[in-house]
This record gives structure tokens, C-alpha cells and sequence, in this order.
């Protein structure tokens, strides 16, 4: 963006609002999905029943429809109210649930962290209330950014201060050209080893064929991460509110998981999901403490250890549920069940489903996935088998066949 270090105060008060494309984009598709959501929870509950639901699975599904739609109402909502006013002596913006003032002399620092389409951040570093931040529905013209001239420029300077502990930090090399040539070889690094981890975790997800190096692959990125930024100084990982000159490693670390969970949903069955609960808390406790030692902007006080907690659960969640499943060796029991009603949805995420009549360790009926064929070759009334895992960590998990496959 433009740098600009005059400030002229006649050239103001200026008005901003959210762009037309926000606009059309948060009011349609905010509001219509976030209206559609509660309306498809009440719906699978209430008129889709599913026999056996835990109350469990029915409170997650309001949570899990219900906390995006308030967020995505709120956004619709927000977009048309929303409103950017730079006066000479002060900025303010409006629309909001918490408007914000803050005037121009209380500003020890500024970041502007654009996006595409006029999305970005303004954090502003004042003098008594900390730092705030103004979301940027608009494009920044000139004009805005001129308003800003004058103040300390926080990407600037944390870049000058990065730079800085690079070419001090005599355990990188011997000169600081040395040193600032091993960072830039390991960012160079990282870029590739980012880009070939997506490359994998994409293979993994669309076509998981070879299953067992591509999951070995997946579940060694975030430890990749980590023991690099032990190992070496040059690799860091970014909390995303600190410019930094090193070689980040944050998408390496976080990107498995979640597209490690969309694999896990499609191939493992777990009889009782709610078993992940601990063992995953209990991982990704343990990862997370082992971050705040390799990267110091991680802490439990500032809160982002706890950011790191929650998002490294998709990852030990699916890693637990996966490795239940490939390293378990022991013989299925199997059992005859008698199909009681069978569905199927369509579009992108088609799936086929049996409610099936109790097999032991069930206490009523229960809906569990099928293969398309499975589902084309048998109705209501026939028999399948299910054969139950024990599983590798005691996670008792099933597969599904024809009534044959029983012995």
C-alpha cells in the first residue's frame, strides 16, 4: 500500500462505507445461510429423527448450526450499518455491536493489513485503551491512507526490529549477511515444504491411495513444525499479529488437521464418537504446551495458547480416530442386524444410511452409513452384518456387509 508521511487535517471529515460486493455478498449469503442453518437443525431433529440420537449429538448439532448463524447474521446485519468516519482530529466507526472512537492523538502505532475485494484489519495501538481494531469493508483510497501520515507505521517497524534480531543473533552465522542469507534459505524452505504438505493433504483427502505413507505423511506436518522451530531459530511459528522475517511454519502445523478430520468422517465408524472427547483434549494440551516453548508469541496469559488449543483439535480427534482403525489387528466380532428404515441424501456430500435393529453394545436402534451398492442391493426387513472392532486404542469402531460376510 502507499506510503504517505504528510497529514493535512483540512482534507477531512471523509465518509466510508462497505462496498457494494460485501454488501451483496454478506446480505445474501450470510443472511441466507445464516437463516437456513437453525432451519435445517430443527428440521433433522424434529422431522428426521434419527433413532438412537444421544442427546449429546443433538446439542452438538444446535452448537454447530447455531454459532455460525448468529455469527453470519450479525455479519448481514452489520455490512449495511457499517460506516468509517476519519475527521481531522479523530476516526470512528459505526455499525457495529461496539462502535468505535479513537482520536487521532491517542494513536501510538497503526497496522493496515489489507485483503482482496477491500477486505482487511486497521489495528490501531493507542495510548490508554490498547489496541483496537476496525474491520475494512472497502477499499482504502489515498485519502485514507494519508490520514495515518505522520503516525508509526507498526508493520515498519516490527520488520526494522525483526531484521534487526536476525543480524544480532550470532548462532545464525557468522556476519549479518550470513545470517540474513540462512533466513531467507529457510523461508525458502518452508514455502516449499508448505506447498507440498497441501499438495499431500489434498491427495489424501480426494484419492487416500497409498492410505497408510499419506496418513504417516499427514500426521508428521504439525511435529515437522514444531521440531523445526526447536532445532533452528530461522523457523517460527507465526501467531498471525506480529510481522516476522523468519521462516513461518503455522500452515504446516494447523492445515492437517482439519482436512485430516473431512477423511476421518468418511472412513471411520466409530460406535461411540464421544470417546475422542479426552484423549483429544489431552493431545492437543500437550502439543500446545510444547509450542509456548519453540514459539514465544504463544502463551496461555495473552490467550493465543488457548486459540492453538482449539484449533489442534481436529488434528489429535482424527489422528486418534484413524490410528484406532489402521493399527488395529484383532479379529471383528460380527453380528446380524435387520435393516428397519434406510435414506439417502443427495448433492455434493451424498450418503447412504440403514437404521438397523440393536447388535450388543447398542442399547436401541441405530442409523449408520452404507456403501451405495449395500444400499442399492438391500431394503427393509433383510439382514446385514456388522462386524465390530475392538480398535487399536479401545475405541470400539464397525464396518458393514452383506448378511454372507457374518460366516
Amino acid at each position: 500500500m502507499k506510503s504517505v508521511d504528510s497529514f493535512d487535517p483540512s482534507r477531512y471529515p471523509r465518509e466510508y462505507v462497505a462496498s457494494v460486493g460485501w454488501k451483496i455478498f454478506l446480505g445474501l449469503f450470510g443472511g441466507g445461510v445464516g437463516l437456513t442453518l437453525p432451519a435445517l437443525a430443527v428440521w433433522m431433529v424434529l422431522v428426521a429423527p434419527s433413532p438412537g440420537r444421544h442427546l449429546i449429538a443433538v446439542l452438538a448439532l444446535f452448537a454447530m448450526c447455531a454459532i455460525p448463524s448468529i455469527f453470519l447474521v450479525y455479519s448481514a446485519v452489520s455490512v449495511f450499518r457499517y460506516k468509517v468516519v476519519l475527521a481531522a482530529d479523530a476516526i470512528e466507526q459505526t455499525g457495529s455491536w461496539r462502535p468505535i472512537r479513537v482520536e487521532r492523538n491517542e494513536i501510538l502505532g497503526y497496522r493496515m493489513m489489507p485483503g482482496p475485494y477491500g477486505l482487511g484489519v486497521l489495528q490501531l495501538k493507542t495510548q490508554s485503551t490498547g489496541t483496537k481494531k476496525i474491520p475494512l469493508w472497502f477499499r482504502p483510497d489515498e485519502l485514507f491512507v494519508s490520514w495515518f501520515g505522520g503516525l508509526d507505521n507498526v508493520d515498519r517497524d516490527e520488520i526494522a526490529a525483526a531484521m534487526g534480531e536476525i543480524e544480532q543473533d550470532e548462532s545464525l552465522g557468522a556476519t549479518p549477511q550470513e545470517r540474513l542469507q540462512r533466513v531467507q534459505q529457510a523461508r525458502k524452505l518452508a514455502q516449499v515444504a508448505t506447498w507440498s504438505g497441501i499438495a499431500v493433504a489434498f491427495w489424501f483427502l480426494l484419492n487416500p491411495r497409498p492410505y497408510l505413507p499419506l496418513l504417516f505423511a499427514m500426521l508428521a506436518m504439525p511435529w515437522t513444525a514444531i521440531i523445526g522451530c526447536f532445532y533452528s531459530r530461522v523457523f517460527t511459528i507465526s501467531d498471525g499479529g506480529r510481522n516476522t522475517v523468519k521462516a513461518d511454519l503455522s500452515r504446516l502445523l494447523l492445515m492437517p488437521g482439519f482436512l485430516l478430520m473431512l477423511r476421518a468422517i468418511q472412513d471411520v465408524h466409530l460406535v461411540d464418537w464421544t470417546g475422542l472427547i479426552v484423549p483429544s483434549l489431552a493431545g492437543s494440551l500437550v502439543m500446545t504446551l510444547l509450542l509456548t516453548n519453540v514459539a514465544p508469541v504463544i502463551r496461555f496469559g495473552n490467550g493465543k495458547a488457548l486459540i492453538y488449543l482449539a484449533l489442534l483439535l481436529p488434528y489429535w480427534g482424527s489422528a486418534i480416530a484413524m490410528s484406532d482403525v489402521v493399527f488395529d489387528q484383532k479379529p471383528a466380532h460380527r453380528y446380524a442386524a435387520t435393516i428397519v428404515s434406510k435414506r439417502f441424501t443427495t448433492g455434493k456430500g451424498a450418503s447412504q444410511y440403514f437404521t438397523v435393529s440393536l447388535w450388543p453394545g447398542t442399547s436401541s436402534n441405530r442409523e449408520i452409513t452404507v456403501s451405495r451398492s449395500l444400499y442399492r442391493t438391500h431394503g427393509t426387513g433383510q439382514s446385514i452384518c456388522i462386524h465390530l472392532h475392538d480398535g487399536a486404542v479401545n475405541l470400539a469402531w464397525y464396518e458393514v456387509g452383506a448378511v454372507e460376510t457374518c460366516g
